[in-house]
């Protein structure tokens, strides 16, 4: 799959071309710099600069290909049409430092994913380039069945352990009663454990040698996904642009903001959710996070 990095002459562009860069070395070597000039640009970059730089990239890094390629008017529109025409993956950088908390709102990023039809990475300014495991958070819904399958992918692809976060919570009213028997809650991280193995099975069909290691975690899930994917080369989410809207929710922008880490964003196949199991809470879907308390103790399983 080939990488196309929107290019915008700033250093958050530049964080995700040296993403991109770390990412087809192990794939197809080849990274597009694709620039969309909006109506509104004043300094749109010309062909002639984007072809200059492909040549000068092409000269510091032998063994991948780079091209350039200009687009013109609403850049979301753009970019999301371009990578439709062959599941090249889109590449995006994000300015974390020093921003107002809700600037990411009306970013780039945000437009992209809340259309809801490619799969997008957001990449931090200091993002780490090449580092261990690819994490993905799992509810068992069609967007997060999408974003195990990317993660599962990119993981054999590079040959790194894929991490399978699963956040779950107890009911508002369970979760501040000193009464709930141990036994309930002791069964909710075996009933997670059992419907994400199930969730697991077609990427362990598919990628036989793919190393996986679960981890269950109870608490607030942005602050799990952040702590659990700390030392990952990539956090994958799924997102349902649908039910987000009839939920009055958006994807939170609080994980581009906090994170250190390239967060991709998947929107959901047409995939049969996992039917849902008896349980005695609820489970606190990975796909829309939101903000919230600082992790509980987890659980790790190594398969």
């Amino acid at each position: 799959m080939t990488t196309l990095v929107a290019w915008t002459r700033t250093t958050a562009a530049r964080s995700a071309l040296d993403w991109a860069i770390a990412r087809e070395y192990l794939l197809d070597r080849h990274v597009i710099l694709c620039h969309v000039a909006a109506p509104a640009d004043e300094r749109p970059i010309s062909r002639a600069a984007l072809e200059d730089l492909a040549a000068t990239l092409q000269q510091d890094r032998t063994g991948i290909r780079f091209t350039a390629e200009l687009l013109h008017g609403d850049p979301a529109e753009q970019l999301e049409r371009r990578c439709l025409l062959d599941g090249t993956l889109l590449v995006l950088g994000t300015d974390t430092r020093n921003e107002h908390p809700r600037r990411f709102e009306h970013s780039l990023g945000m437009a992209i994913t809340q259309r809801g039809r490619i799969t997008a990475v957001i990449v931090p300014v200091d993002a780490k380039h090449g580092a261990a495991h690819i994490a993905v958070g799992v509810d068992g819904s069609s967007a997060s069945l999408a974003a195990l399958e990317f993660a599962a992918a990119e993981a054999d692809r590079c040959s790194e352990t894929l991490l399978v976060i699963r956040s779950w919570q107890l009911t508002g009213i369970e979760e501040d009663s000193a009464d709930v028997p141990s036994s309930r809650t002791d069964f909710i991280p075996e009933n997670r454990r059992l419907r994400t193995l199930d969730a697991l099975a077609p990427a362990r069909e598919r990628f036989p040698h793919l190393r996986v290691e679960l981890r269950f975690t109870h608490g607030d899930t942005v602050h799990n996904l952040l702590a659990s994917a700390s030392d990952a080369g990539l956090l994958v989410l799924g997102t349902d642009v649908p039910a987000l809207s009839r939920a009055g929710e958006r994807i939170s922008h609080a994980l581009v903001m906090a994170t250190h880490t390239a967060l991709a964003v998947v929107p959901p196949h047409p995939i049969r959710p996992l039917s849902p199991l008896p349980t005695v809470g609820q489970g606190a879907p990975v796909s829309y996070p939101g903000p919230g308390a600082h992790p509980r103790p987890e659980i790790t399983d190594r398969i």
